[in-house]
């Protein structure tokens, strides 16, 4: 073979076929080349596959059956790879006469497993920064969801234990049970909220009921603690069809919470994208 590695010289080298100078031009080859690395840890039990099939007497390697191996040649680049040793059965073998101590197996030709470790151990090494990037993603998104708990539409558990037990699937019964409910109705007759409040460890557990509103609207709802610091903790749409009105008698009801503890709390404002307020209820 020549000194120029190729490709195709992943499984003479897996196997140990290569002769000293190609095996060092394709171990320097190796350690540019993923795809060959890849291709060879595909090889790795080849070697050892091969040792065991001869030692049954299933397979033999030309090395144990005595034929001479080829003398070294140069293989042009666009000759077909050659095919691989065919597989023979070989006849029942009558045991052997004890002598006292058994023959020797000959020898197969190892896989070069050190270089092969090494080789890619280099390429481990080369990929660590990458790992650690998505190990740190990961760990980000973990955060971001442990974060988003507390916002949007999310139900929680419960973190204290009471004899009172509410109609599950009802987040205004449920928190209505271990807190209280406040309410208030917007200026002339207009949008009516209910808010059902609950103390937790990591802040307030709450759920919202609004009727009388119609949309099309995109709504917040902002959490205003007695410092005057906002919050907002929901948003959502209303369709054209609107809430708790005749033809949609429904209310809207989502649970959502504030890390803001129930008693510095001062109100709750459902907002509107445009600035405008539909109702605020004092909390």
């Amino acid at each position: 073979m020549s000194v120029q590695p190729e490709h195709a010289d992943v499984g003479a080298y897996a196997l140990g076929l290569l002769e000293p100078a190609d095996r060092e031009a394709f171990e320097e080859h190796l350690t540019t080349c993923d795809r060959c690395l890849d291709e060879l840890a595909d090889f790795s039990g080849m070697a050892t596959l091969l040792t065991e099939l001869r030692d049954e007497g299933v397979y033999e390697l030309p090395e144990a059956r005595g034929e001479p191996e080829p003398a070294g040649r140069a293989v042009p680049p666009q000759a077909a790879a050659p095919e691989p040793p065919a597989l023979r059965v070989a006849p029942p073998t009558p045991p052997a006469p004890s002598t006292g101590s058994a023959p020797a197996a000959p020898s197969a030709p190892s896989a070069p497993s050190a270089p092969v470790d090494e080789l890619a151990a280099r390429r481990a090494a080369r990929r660590a920064p990458r790992r650690s990037l998505l190990v740190a993603a990961c760990a980000a998104l973990v955060i971001g969801l442990g974060a988003g708990v507390l916002t949007g539409r999310t139900w929680f558990e419960d973190d204290s234990s009471t004899s009172t037990r509410a109609v599950p699937g009802d987040p205004m019964a449920v928190i209505a049970a271990n807190g209280r409910v406040v309410g208030a109705t917007g200026p002339n007759g207009g949008a009516a909220a209910r808010i059902a409040l609950e103390s937790k460890a990591w802040g307030t557990n709450l759920a919202l009921e609004l009727r009388n509103v119609r949309g099309p609207l995109k709504c917040s709802l902002v959490a205003v603690d007695k410092a005057g610091k906002e919050q907002q903790i929901s948003s959502w749409m209303v369709p054209p069809k609107g809430y708790g009105v005749p033809g949609s008698e429904a209310p809207l009801v989502l649970q959502t919470g504030t890390w803001t503890a129930k008693d510095d709390l001062a109100r709750f404002d459902v907002r509107t994208s445009d600035g405008g307020t539909l109702v605020s209820v004092p909390a």
